[in-house]
């Protein structure tokens, strides 16, 4: 992050640090920024942090403060414990997620467009938020951990979004004796991690495409 600029003027013998941690701090000393841009830095940090080491690893609040250049009590005052550090993280790929979705499903028009829409979105938020996909995927994944149930809530979430979207949709008569609304939202909600996988896994923006318009013409055509 940016820092605040040494000055040219040499110092003193009596002013210059007797050790190179004193050095590193004087040249490393973060620009003031108010407590909501603060947190918001830290916690993009966080974000970082987690995707590449992992919901459960240890020493997360040191290592944030080394990525966004802060002390690391600057970061326990603003995340007291590690479980409020992982409850912010997982609070920030909640609400993209949210966002993401009713800012497709609850415009007007046809429902599957829509639901193309939203599962093409999706894809490209999996390209540019690539450290909030890996935590959600590894969140998903999480069924021994004190944060499964709130990771089941957030699916539930996104089921009746998805559900009352779909009501308004016309499956192909053999379908619809099969599927109801909610069975064709779960269908494609738990396509996220699919989708989520096959981009992690380097295949074409052509192929992941072709599989949501497969999945989207399979339950709602």
């Amino acid at each position: 992050m940016p820092l605040e600029s040494a000055s040219t003027r040499a110092p003193s013998p009596m002013s210059q640090p007797d050790s190179e941690t004193e050095i590193r701090d004087t040249r490393r000393r973060a620009r003031r920024l108010s407590p909501v841009a603060r947190r918001t830095q830290l916690l993009q940090a966080a974000v970082r942090v987690v995707a590449a080491r992992g919901l459960n690893a240890s020493g997360l609040h040191q290592e944030i403060a080394a990525s966004a250049g802060v002390a690391n009590a600057t970061v326990f005052f603003y995340f007291a414990t590690r479980d409020n550090l992982i409850d912010a993280v997982l609070g920030d790929v909640e609400r993209e997620l949210e966002l993401l979705a009713e800012g497709i499903l609850l415009r007007e028009g046809s429902a599957r467009q829509n639901a193309l829409d939203l599962l093409f979105a999706f894809a490209d938020w999996v390209g540019t938020h690539q450290d909030h996909a890996r935590i959600w995927l590894e969140w998903g994944t999480a069924t021994r951990e004190s944060y499964w149930p709130r990771y089941l809530a957030s699916i539930a979430w996104h089921v009746r979004l998805w559900s009352t979207a779909m009501t308004h949709a016309r499956p192909r008569p053999a379908t619809a004796k099969a599927l109801d609304a909610h069975d064709v939202a779960q269908l494609i909600v738990g396509s996220g991690h699919m989708i989520v996988q096959m981009m992690f896994a380097g295949r074409t923006r052509e192929t992941v495409d072709h599989y949501i318009e497969a999945l989207i013409s399979a339950v709602l055509d």
